[in-house]
């Protein structure tokens, strides 16, 4: 399965359930280099999830692959907040 295929694959899962699915579509998008694409699903939707570590943990790697790395920074702060013990926001 290309990037694509799993790219096309998590958003029709991601318009039943956005919910759910940001956090994989997200890094999706990320893998496949839509740094911008993965940014800006994750602003959109953490809001409303707060508490959702995997959200924060893609966002900060995707601002981190984009060179924000103050809000990157601030991003895996929140992570280890959320879990302190988190190896990729350490």
């Amino acid at each position: 399965m290309t990037h694509s295929d799993r790219i096309d694959e998590l958003e029709k899962k991601f318009t039943e359930n956005p919910r759910r699915y940001f956090p994989p579509l997200a890094n999706e998008c990320r893998k496949a280099g839509d740094l911008d694409a993965a940014i800006a699903i994750c602003r959109a939707h953490l809001p409303q999830q707060p508490g959702h570590m995997s959200g924060h943990i893609v966002y900060g790697q995707a601002l981190f692959e984009a060179g924000e790395l103050a809000e990157a920074r601030t991003v895996f702060e929140t992570a280890l907040g959320l879990d302190p013990e988190n190896l990729i926001a350490l």
